[in-house]
């Protein structure tokens, strides 16, 4: 009998109408579509490596998937940590290797197979389930930040740029505000609930507004920031980026519904705004930057909680609660 592992899945179509917060739904329909199956270990390609996944995280691209993906049947999961089980011709790791990186909706799963070149070491001084929190949000937030395009490094003497990073207390937002300060940022705002305001400040926050009861363009003085990293991604927020960055500033969005009108950003040609997805930057190089920060103390993995594969239905309810201090995992070994 070929030797089996777990992976989780969708089943079925979005059974509309639900209701929708943001662009995350909470109807228990959806949840009840994540099923688990058994399925015979893949054996690896040219150029890639069959992992034995440790853990893997939840993001918000999962969720999105199963509201608007047409297809019935397909398997969730980006982030994974784990162990180099066999490789293919043409693949530089090794059995036994640690690793972490990232797939494409295929992580959530005892057995996967994955491009050699998305692939990095894991920081030694991560645990499995620490490591995965990390790859996804963190080549996404390099990469935005990179294409952010405002002067990280200033003239001696002057003062880094001041960034703003929205939803300081999410699996993005909070590897945002640790690298925005790796980069060099003098002052790093975010928005949060108060009952993540520690949190947030223990990451390197150093202003916190609460946006139950404060608007952050109305906190902010006109023209005050450099750089916002927007993982909250409403409609309309765009408009009110444009209020508080400077001339030569830059506005990265992780989907496009909250870009302003064009008719805004004719009006300021000298501040820059962007979508940013993040299919480039994952890759070993990047993953190795993130981990010489981990090991060097300047990035910290935010794990909030972690569940068993076979618990992934409970795992999501927790996560889409938008009340997440950092990213919920999902651990194959229980």
């Amino acid at each position: 009998v070929p030797e089996q592992g777990r992976v989780a899945f969708v089943d079925g179509l979005n059974p509309d109408p639900c209701k929708f917060e943001g662009f995350l739904s909470k109807c228990d329909a959806h949840l009840e579509r994540i099923k688990v199956k058994r399925v015979e270990k893949p054996t690896p390609r040219r150029g890639a490596a069959l992992v034995r996944v440790r853990a893997s995280a939840i993001n918000a691209h999962d969720w999105e998937d199963m509201m608007f993906a047409k297809m019935k049947h397909f398997r969730l999961g980006l982030d994974l940590a784990g162990t180099v089980e066999a490789v293919g011709e043409g693949c530089s790791w090794q059995p036994g290797d640690e690793v972490w990186g990232t797939g494409f909706d295929e992580t959530d799963a005892d057995y996967v197979v994955i491009r050699c070149g998305m692939l990095g070491r894991k920081p030694a001084n991560l645990t499995f389930a620490e490591a995965a929190t990390l790859p996804i949000s963190g080549t996404t937030a390099l990469g935005a930040i990179w294409r952010a395009n405002i002067p990280w490094r200033p003239a001696a003497g002057q003062p880094g740029p001041t960034v703003l990073v929205l939803g300081g207390a999410g699996g993005s937002g909070s590897v945002g505000v640790q690298i925005a300060k790796a980069f060099g940022a003098s002052k790093v705002i975010t928005t949060c609930s108060p009952s993540n305001f520690d949190f947030v400040k223990g990451l390197g926050a150093d202003q916190v507004i609460d946006y139950h009861t404060s608007n952050w363009w109305e906190v902010l003085g006109e023209h005050s920031v450099d750089f916002i990293y927007d993982c909250v991604m409403q409609k309309g927020t765009g408009v009110n980026a444009y209020k508080v960055l400077r001339d030569g500033g830059s506005y990265v969005a992780l989907l496009p519904d909250s870009l302003a009108p064009a008719e805004v950003a004719m009006s300021r040609p000298a501040v820059k705004q962007q979508f940013y997805l993040n299919l480039m930057e994952k890759s070993t190089k990047n993953l190795d930057v993130l981990r010489q920060w981990v090991e060097e103390g300047k990035l910290k993995p935010t794990l909030d909680s972690a569940y068993s594969l076979d618990d992934i239905q409970e795992a999501f309810r927790h996560a889409i609660g938008r009340h997440v201090a950092g990213k919920v995992v999902l651990r194959m070994d229980g």
